[in-house]
């Protein structure tokens, strides 16, 4: 059901909601420092394609429970979204730690455990990935109504021309048995009393 036009916006509102989260970061970051270095844009680069990566499990778990019940679905997503944020905040510090070690070996390390760092990033992610799962929702809720009511107009256009083909039928027996009782054969209802009855024409 959910293989064509579904995908390609879902896959649309998902590059979108990501160049989004970049772009602001970007002109945060530009507005906070004064400008933005190549290193950043980079970085933000690197996030958004892992946060992409992150946003197709999310979708693949949404296709995987649409047919379980509401209240599954939005615990099973909610989960989903959770490790990835989680995920996404880890890929985080892991990417600047390694900038760091790349680019400023002089500059200590934090303090904080990467797990906590990585805790700490999360709600920095966990609100896109909410907003996703809630956009895949209702995206394949509209599309189940939209697939239903495509089915019953079918249905209904089927029992039109299924009436339309009896009531033909019907105009055709009613021109043919006139001739036939004129003629003095069996099988309409005037004749075929006649018949029945014995007598003779």
């Amino acid at each position: 059901m959910f293989k064509t036009d579904e995908t390609r916006q879902a896959t649309w509102l998902t590059l979108c909601i990501w160049l989004l989260s970049g772009l602001l970061f970007s002109v945060t970051h530009a507005v906070l420092n004064g400008a933005i270095t190549a290193r950043v844009l980079a970085t933000v680069a690197a996030m958004n394609l892992f946060g992409i990566i992150a946003s197709i499990g999310l979708y693949q778990a949404a296709l995987r429970t649409q047919r379980q019940t509401k209240l599954l679905r939005v615990c099973a997503l909610s989960a989903v979204a959770v490790v990835c944020a989680f995920l996404l905040g880890l890929v985080d510090v892991s990417l600047m730690e390694f900038i760091r070690k790349t680019f400023e070996p002089a500059k200590p390390p934090s303090s904080m455990p990467n797990w906590a760092r990585a805790v700490v990033n999360m709600t920095a992610f966990l609100w896109i990935f909410g907003m996703l799962a809630a956009m895949y929702l209702t995206q394949q809720a509209n599309w189940v109504v939209r697939e239903r009511e495509r089915q019953l107009a079918a249905a209904r256009t089927a029992a039109s021309e299924a009436n339309a083909a009896a009531s033909a039928a019907r105009l055709a027996a009613l021109r043919y048995c006139p001739s036939s009782e004129v003629l003095g054969q069996p099988g309409c209802g005037f004749s075929g009393g006649l018949a029945s009855s014995g007598l003779e024409i």
